[in-house]
């Protein structure tokens, strides 16, 4: 089976794209504050940074702000705070949550 890509299809790659170059557009969030879940909320700003809240901050701030830097690095983002309120998230959700709040701040016209 052959599938040909028309015009129609590939408008959203096509804004995709447009979007990933602009940065963080506006702030969007993430997750819940359910027990083992968290929220996590991306803000555009002029530089950088994240702020970390949560019963565990002990144990947990190093390992996040690690984490957080490596996924801002990875979506090539330097223009957002990154807000976590950690309810005992995993390693695993908590990236799952910073990805999916960069993606949606990164959307020009969220649905």
């Amino acid at each position: 089976e052959i599938y040909t890509l028309s015009l129609h299809d590939a408008l959203p790659i096509f804004g995709r794209v447009d979007t990933l170059s602009a940065g963080i557009l506006r702030t969007a969030s993430a997750g819940s504050l359910e027990s083992s879940d968290c929220l996590v909320t991306v803000t555009p700003t002029n530089a950088a940074g994240m702020e970390y809240n949560g019963a565990n901050r002990g144990l947990f701030l190093a390992r996040t702000e690690k984490l957080v830097r490596k996924i801002l690095e990875e979506h090539s983002v330097k223009n957002a705070k990154v807000t976590v309120q950690d309810q005992g998230a995993l390693e695993v959700t908590l990236r799952a949550r910073v990805e999916t709040a960069i993606e949606r701040a990164m959307e020009a016209n969220p649905s």
